[in-house]
């Protein structure tokens, strides 16, 4: 019979006849949920920071142009992959609209501020419309005992 010990969790391995192997676990389930879950939060914790770092890196004006493109990337690994793609194209706006005018803007068709607006269901009036009538057909449904 062998034993050993991993993360306190006691493994007991037994050997019959050098053919079949038979393996038991003991340990405290609780006790090790509470530590992975402990462990995660300090990783989100200490997580944050280097993110802010990289924020900054890629935003300030003065930082070499390949430091700021790293740091960028180093930054969208670290979000969603909605929130990257809103940042990508969002820094591609910024982007197009830095040399243009503030007058020159404002007559264009395509400004719509100084950075995209976030999409959101009711974004339209036609989003609007159609949760109305979400909201009819509900109603009518349960007139007739649709649940």
């Amino acid at each position: 019979m062998l034993f050993f010990d991993i993360l306190n969790v006691h493994f007991a391995l037994y050997v019959f006849d050098n053919i079949s192997l038979s393996f038991q676990m003991d340990c405290d389930w609780e006790a090790l949920s509470s530590r992975l879950q402990s462990v995660q939060d300090e990783l989100q914790h200490t997580e944050k920071p280097l993110q802010d770092a990289f924020k900054r890196i890629a935003e300030h004006p003065d930082a070499d142009p390949d430091d700021r493109m790293n740091a960028r990337q180093e930054y969208y690994k670290t979000l969603s992959v909605y929130e990257q793609q809103y940042q990508t194209l969002n820094q591609e706006y910024k982007d197009i609209i830095k040399d243009l005018s503030e007058p020159y803007l404002k007559m264009s068709e395509f400004y719509v501020g100084p950075e995209l607006p976030r999409h959101h269901y009711l974004s339209s009036p036609k989003d609007v419309s159609e949760l109305y009538m979400l909201f009819l057909l509900a109603g009518i449904a349960s007139v007739f005992g649709v649940k």
